[in-house]
């Protein structure tokens, strides 16, 4: 008797586990065979895995991309080439903090304050704030735009525009470059920018990216631009500018923005070629 006894609890225990959903289902997946079509998907995944490595290797395609260094970091850029149009501005912004950086994406940045000797400290483009972030190597790089991070502080966008910009280019050329005009309004009445009355100053913001030799404007360019397979490297840098007079209260409308923008980097795009800028298409690691 006493030796039935286990087993009578144990088929008492199986028969309580068999009534139990859980325990039915947990069961069940134990015994369920493993489905063809399961078996068929992770074939061809595998199989289109190496293909495509296969593919890359003889077309000569890189799918992995590798970082290409600034020749000269940015914080190094010579401010005295600028001369004698622009020269630094006394008060500069602070440095980023740590968590800004980090949002950022990057160490590799400007950001100065520039005065154009030419003008008045009155007139709205006397002072340039000039922002550059350079990125390169990373594998999932997403751009930061202008049009989300003043809509984060309460700008409103309320016009948006592509100009056309013929700048010095590499080995004394020429380059046509876009670039993206963003008009914003302020965050709200009662803000440094309310002059009180009903025309509210709005602010206007030039800018563009160089992704991998193509000049482009928005996020998918820059995709576009350094995942082609063709490239080793993957790089972009995105050049913003914005204009006011030496207070800081007034702002240029469109047309003098983009002028002046225009006037800026026709003295910046040299210095960035010669001193900081990629040589690219030598490094490009084209397959063409």
């Amino acid at each position: 008797m006493n030796d039935q006894a286990p087993a009578q609890n144990t088929a008492t225990s199986a028969a309580a586990a068999a009534r139990s959903p859980g325990a039915a289902s947990a069961v069940a997946a134990r015994r369920r065979p493993v489905s063809a079509r399961y078996l068929t998907c992770v074939g061809l995944l595998i199989v289109s895995a190496a293909t495509m490595q296969i593919l890359a290797a003889k077309m000569r395609w890189f799918l992995n991309k590798e970082a290409l260094p600034l020749k000269k970091p940015l914080s190094l850029l010579d401010q005295s080439k600028l001369l004698p149009d622009y020269r630094l501005a006394a008060i500069q912004p602070p440095p980023l903090e740590e968590d800004l950086i980090e949002n950022l994406g990057t160490r590799e940045y400007l950001n100065w304050y520039l005065e154009d000797r030419r003008r008045s400290p009155n007139d709205p483009t006397f002072l340039a704030r000039l922002f550059i972030t350079y990125y390169t190597g990373k594998p999932n790089l997403v751009p930061h735009n202008p049009k989300e991070c003043l809509a984060a502080g309460g700008w409103a966008l309320v016009g948006e525009r592509i100009e056309r910009f013929v700048l010095p280019g590499p080995d004394d050329g020429v380059v046509r470059i876009p670039v993206s005009v963003l008009e914003f309004e302020p965050p709200a009445r009662g803000s440094v920018f309310d002059t009180g009355g009903s025309d509210v100053p709005k602010l206007t913001v030039v800018y563009f990216f160089y992704a991998n030799g193509k000049y482009v404007t928005s996020r998918s360019g820059v995709r576009m631009a350094i995942y082609d397979p063709r490239d080793r490297y993957a790089f972009y840098m995105k050049i913003e500018l914005s204009f006011t007079d030496a207070s800081g209260r007034r702002m240029p409308d469109v047309r003098q923005t983009t002028e002046a923008a225009r006037r800026l980097l026709a003295r910046l795009m040299p210095i960035l070629w010669r001193d900081h800028l990629p040589d690219w298409p030598r490094q490009s690691g084209s397959a063409g």
